[in-house]
């Protein structure tokens, strides 16, 4: 017997068609036909809930006509309304008009009857819904997707931190970037403030110099001006007063002064002039300056692969700041004949034997490094010595495959190349803390012997025929120096080269003929010097004002060439020390001069003055 219902205006109202209501209960038999109804009362017997139109005639049918109806308030009470709640509404997209009840386990896939009456009648495993979903509800599979569903969860709440974190962090890097420019202009302008200080007392030493001999030939000039005006005076007066015998007898007794005056003045008149001084700027803070794009610029880095990747198209220049108060560091003012240093001291002597050396050493080459470090070339004991200046001691050494016989600093920071003789290779180490390692070999066509770098590439010199050889860091043979224009041969024995700071010159000292030939970066003879007190030339040297250093072996000197003026004069002798020199370095940091020996356990340090 059914329930009277409550009166009310509308028992039903409708979804359908896109209806703002909406209802926590919605009648089972309209939601089949895609319509949306609220329920206002439960079939017990159908377990289903109806709306009013379906309430009133579910008691017409004689199927239904003795069902249980219960309204929605008494039908909450009932056991079984949590039944009647759960029901399928999702619709079929092949057949929108039906209700998806069915679930294929063949296919994995979910239909209506009518799907599974056409499509899937032969398939033995398909489940209806209603009867299997509370089962599924507490089995392993909801447990694994509400588990799944949890991770997802834990994920996205750490990715979403992991985003507002690195939103903070990305601003960090960019107070960091430009923080590191502002560091970078502090560090240029202190570079520069440096030079600009070393310039001025190096120009007002010059200057004051110059003007200094200025004021003697001026007092010099004013002595001539005043004893010719009075000689010129009295010769005029006497004459005019008809004292001739008295002019004559002046006259003769003046002239020798008169001719004297006359020498003077061409004496002072050939010490009257200022040498030109200006400042000459190295050559890579004039690349710097030549520059139409910047000095740096904002690189990623990808801590997986450890690559750096540059963004945007400005020009790549790592650590700006470096390179740009290096560069300074380096530029120098071209300065006259005289303000070269022209006297050595010895201020100390750096003893290059180790513990596993039994015998004297043999240094081949020396290169100057930033901080206090020089490295040696140890031809008899086959290694390489890293020293500390300061302390004049070995730190480490690195053995080498075969006897060095010179060295030179590359363009790379702490990378020295080192060649190997007649194993026709040069050995490049790396410099780190303390510690050398070697990085790469090089191979030769002939035993190579002398190096210097110069504008990133290596200057060799190497054997039969005897010439040098540019090469890049990968050792292609760029341009090969042999010949002068006549076709003659340049060199006979080269064991060393050095090359000017500006990178714009080549030095070649020449064992057999006792000679240095200056040649241009692109191979070209400048010059070619030599002196009677240089014999069997190796080991050469420029210093940061051009000055060019070269010893003698057996003349167991050092030369010093300025190659403006291509004055060549003995800076040092045996009576100095020297004894069968092979090698030299010069440090601009300290303004000293480093000599190898052979058959020594020492180096020898001299401060230039």
């Amino acid at each position: 017997m059914a329930e009277s219902l409550p009166p009310q205006e509308s028992l039903s109202r409708t979804l359908a068609g896109g209806s703002e209501y909406s209802f926590d209960y919605v009648c089972q038999p309209c939601s089949e036909d895609n319509k949306t109804l609220e329920a206002v009362g439960l079939c017990v017997t159908c377990t289903e809930l109806l709306c009013d139109e379906c309430f009133r005639y579910h008691l017409k049918p004689t199927p239904s006509r003795h069902h249980k109806l219960l309204g929605l308030e008494d039908a909450k009470k009932d056991q079984n309304f949590a039944v009647s709640r759960d029901m399928c509404t999702e619709t079929c997209r092949q057949h929108p008009q039906e209700i998806i009840k069915y679930f294929c386990k063949t296919h994995n896939i979910l239909g209506c009857s009518a799907c599974m009456t056409v499509e899937h009648r032969s398939c033995k495993g398909v489940q209806h819904i209603p009867k299997v979903a509370e089962a599924e509800a507490n089995g392993q599979e909801y447990t694994g997707l509400v588990q799944e569903l949890d991770t997802v969860l834990l994920r996205t709440r750490r990715l979403i931190k992991d985003s507002t974190d690195n939103k903070a962090k990305s601003q960090q890097m960019c107070d960091r970037a430009l923080d590191d420019v502002i560091k970078a202009e502090k560090d240029v302008m202190e570079a520069f403030q440096k030079l600009k200080r070393n310039i001025q007392k190096e120009a007002d030493k010059t200057k004051n110099k110059q003007i200094q001999k200025m004021d003697e030939n001026i007092a010099v000039f004013d002595n001539i001006q005043q004893r010719a005006e009075t000689l010129t005076k009295t010769f005029k007066s006497m004459k005019t007063n008809g004292q001739y015998c008295k002019l004559f007898t002046a006259m003769k007794v003046e002239k020798s002064g008169i001719h004297s005056l006359d020498a003077k003045l061409d004496k002072a008149a050939n010490d009257n002039t200022v040498a030109d001084f200006k400042f000459q700027p190295c050559r890579e803070l004039e690349e710097l300056l030549k520059r139409k794009d910047s000095l740096g610029n904002i690189c990623q880095h990808d801590s997986d692969t450890g690559n750096t990747a540059r963004l945007g198209k400005q020009s790549q220049v790592s650590n700006p700041s470096r390179k740009v108060a290096s560069s300074v560091a380096k530029a120098m003012m071209k300065l006259p004949q005289d303000s070269v240093k022209g006297k050595a001291t010895k201020v100390g002597e750096i003893n290059v034997k180790t513990d596993g050396d039994t015998v004297t050493c043999c240094i081949y080459g020396l290169v100057s490094l930033p901080n206090g470090r020089l490295v040696a070339a140890d031809n008899y004991y086959e290694k390489v010595k890293l020293i500390d200046v300061q302390q004049a001691r070995v730190v480490s050494a690195l053995d080498l495959p075969g006897s060095p016989r010179d060295m030179t600093a590359t363009d790379e920071p702490g990378q020295i190349a080192v060649t190997l003789g007649n194993q026709n290779k040069i050995v490049v180490v790396k410099v780190t803390g303390d510690s050398l390692l070697k990085d790469r070999e090089i191979q030769t066509s002939s035993s190579c012997y002398g190096i210097a770098s110069i504008k990133g590439n290596l200057v060799v010199s190497l054997a039969s025929p005897e010439r040098l050889e540019i090469i890049d860091k990968h050792g292609t043979v760029l341009r090969r120096i042999e010949h002068d224009q006549k076709g003659k041969q340049l060199f006979h024995d080269v064991y060393s080269i050095a090359a000017s700071p500006q990178g714009d010159a080549i030095y070649v000292p020449d064992y057999d003929k006792n000679t240095v030939t200056c040649l241009s970066a692109s191979g070209e003879v400048k010059a070619v010097h030599t002196h009677s007190e240089l014999r069997s030339a190796r080991g050469a040297a420029v210093d940061q004002r051009g000055a060019v250093y070269v010893a003698g072996r057996y003349s167991n000197n050092i030369l010093q060439i300025i190659p403006d003026s291509r004055k060549v004069s003995e800076l040092l002798s045996a009576k100095d020390g020297i004894a069968d020199p092979r090698s030299l370095c010069y440090s601009a940091d300290t303004d000293r001069l480093f000599v190898g020996q052979y058959d020594s356990n020492s180096i020898l340090v001299y401060q230039l003055s």
